[in-house]
């Protein structure tokens, strides 16, 4: 249990972090459109790619059928 509060608690107070910036004006609304930019166009992909590329495949699974799975399904939500 300790361990899951260990992993669990830094994501909820960075949520509580930026509530509360944002909450007493420390943190404009034009910050905030800028964050959420930053995070969806570079922040999360470049988390999916390095969590890709470090995944352990089973024994005998190619890497390959990975990688193909991840960039089809970015080329659809892009062309979406």
């Amino acid at each position: 249990m300790y361990d899951v509060v260990l992993i669990v608690a830094p994501v909820f107070g960075l949520i509580a972090l930026g509530y509360g910036l944002a909450r007493f004006g420390v943190l404009s609304e034009d910050a905030g459109k800028g964050l959420a930019e930053f995070v969806f166009s570079v922040a999360i992909p470049a988390l999916l790619f390095r969590m890709m590329v470090t995944a352990q495949t089973p024994e005998g699974a190619s890497p390959f059928a990975l990688w193909g799975s991840y960039y089809a399904a970015a080329a659809v939500i892009w062309v979406l």
